[in-house]
């Protein structure tokens, strides 16, 4: 039989490491968590390609690779020099009998044309079995959209054909600690088909073709990110209306020698009209005090517009003036990539409407890093689980009910914060918000099923929330910022380019902060330095 005792299954060593930097490597720890989840006797670890590589020259018995190890590197342009640096040592690392494997997942496989990286490893093969493309190609856009899908689904698939395949060569056992049963597997292969065929094309209003199909849940996301857009552009446009007060009443003196304040202005006219003479003195009390208000108007004008600005388009008044603060809770990996998403959307944005971004889990930190800086008109972004269909879903989504109802309770003069809910339990528009986005998904077949055991629709539902529901909640936010940064963009006189920022880091000649010296040698001299050979020969779990 090739059932083994557990204990005897369970390595010391690594045998996955993922690696890579930024969006790639915040993709790369929910994987290795979903492996995980799966295959709970296997050891994955993920790790910053600049952590890597810091320890592949000063502390590589902290790695825990052995010879049964396989480094998966993650970046989606194929330049990322710490990512880059790391494969090479690990092709090094193969050819020297101290690792297994290595393989790279990128949208840019032509990053790797002439490189040893991307040879054969067999002869006469037509391309090299270590490269997987999530076919996304080459963006320039720098606030990633397409890429980080395109990872994240790749990913998924691969996710799902390890598990079929350990199924298929192990028919009825359960190698690594298979969690997954044949028939799970399908009901969440049903559920990719459901959202890619349906949920998706609803939340991003196009067809897979890029057909517009604009939908109700587009248009409301749509509607919904230019109205915060509102909170931005605000600050800008009282300043202009001020400007245009104090220009208009100022500059009266040049043509005709007077100004013209409002305040005065009006008394004057209305002692006009009710024909009383401005030299009695309760008409020179009144012109004092109109005075005293012009003076006002014109110190405390741009609060004064905004109030009107706001009353006009039924927004909060008493939101404290000024830059805004944005607070995205979600799981880590969505409001991570969130957060960069939109600070790169703002990166050219000028001062005056610009957003400070935060982020943090709401299950676990939000309240205890940001419930004491939630102000009068903070913006908060909470994308919530849905727990419908499991028990253990059904907790994460309370806990992150709780943390927004805390956050929406903090107030002062009876305003607080502004609060956008993303989900798909209806149950999120009964919760109070300011916004609820529902967004479209059915609950499957499975979740009424009496007969399954609840440790396997647990199962589903992490895996489910895991793969689709928390990236169903990335692609509606997607959409939200979008529509919101595209308006303040297009404010006149503030025009920027929100699809770059002024860094372009995205690029091979990019500094990274980890030096490689110990590995920009001469192969001999590297593997002597390292001392491989020693690595290779050592003790296996």
């Amino acid at each position: 039989s090739l059932d083994l005792d557990p204990a005897l299954a369970e390595s010391r060593h690594i045998d996955i490491l993922i690696t890579g930097v930024e969006n790639s490597l915040w993709l790369g720890e929910r994987f290795a968590e979903d492996l995980k989840t799966i295959f709970p006797l296997l050891s994955v670890k993920a790790l910053s390609a600049n952590l890597v590589l810091h320890k592949l020259q000063h502390d590589f018995e902290s790695l825990g690779l052995a010879r049964q190890s396989i480094v998966f590197a993650i970046s989606q342009s194929g330049q990322t020099f710490s990512t880059r640096q790391v494969l090479h040592a690990s092709d090094l690392l193969v050819r020297q009998g101290v690792i297994r494997e290595f393989f790279i997942l990128t949208g840019e496989p032509t990053s790797f044309i002439g490189s040893t990286l991307a040879r054969p490893v067999y002869p006469e093969e037509p391309f090299s079995r270590r490269l997987f493309t999530n076919k996304s190609g080459r963006r320039l856009a720098e606030p990633a959209t397409a890429s980080v899908a395109a990872t994240h689904q790749t990913l998924t698939e691969l996710l799902f054909y390890l598990t079929r395949q350990m199924q298929l060569a192990f028919p009825r056992q359960h190698p690594f600690g298979l969690m997954l049963s044949p028939e799970c597997l399908l009901v969440l292969q049903g559920l990719e088909d459901e959202f890619f065929l349906q949920t998706a094309t609803d939340i991003l209003g196009a067809s897979s073709q890029g057909e517009a199909k604009p939908t109700r849940i587009h248009r409301q996301t749509i509607e919904a990110g230019r109205r915060w857009a509102l909170h931005i552009t605000e600050a800008p446009l009282a300043w202009g209306i001020h400007a245009l007060y104090i220009f208009i009443t100022v500059g009266w003196t040049i043509p005709f020698g007077y100004s013209i304040p409002l305040a005065h202005t009006l008394m004057k006219g209305t002692l006009v009209v009710g024909h009383l003479p401005e030299t009695t003195p309760f008409a020179r009390a009144l012109l004092a005090d109109c005075l005293l208000v012009d003076i006002g108007i014109y110190i405390f004008g741009p609060w004064l517009w905004t109030l009107g600005i706001r009353l006009l388009q039924g927004r909060q008044l008493l939101a404290r003036t000024g830059k805004r603060t944005l607070v995205i809770g979600d799981v880590a990996w969505v409001q991570q990539i969130l957060r960069n998403y939109v600070s790169k959307l703002f990166s050219l944005s000028y001062g005056i409407a610009s957003l400070e971004v935060q982020g943090a889990n709401p299950q676990d930190h939000l309240v205890h890093k940001f419930g004491h800086r939630v102000v009068r008109g903070t913006l908060l972004f909470f994308g919530i689980p849905d727990g419908r269909c499991s028990e253990k879903q059904r907790h994460e989504e309370q806990a992150v009910l709780m943390t927004a109802c805390q956050a929406n309770g903090i107030q002062n003069l009876h305003t607080g914060p502004e609060v956008v809910a993303v989900g798909s339990n209806p149950i999120i528009a009964h919760q109070g918000f300011a916004t609820s986005l529902v967004l479209p998904s059915p609950t499957h077949q499975s979740c009424q099923d009496d007969e399954r055991p609840p440790l396997s629709n647990n199962l589903i539902e992490t895996l489910r929330e895991s793969r689709f529901g928390s990236f169903r909640r990335l692609l509606a936010s997607y959409v939200f910022f979008w529509a919101m940064a595209k308006r303040v963009a297009s404010f006149p006189l503030l025009r920027y380019s929100f699809w770059r920022s002024q860094s372009r880091t995205k690029i091979m000649t990019t500094a990274a902060p980890v030096s490689a010296s110990n590995l920009d040698r001469p192969e001999q001299e590297e593997v002597s330095i390292l001392d491989l050979p020693a690595l290779a020969k050592r003790e296996q779990s």
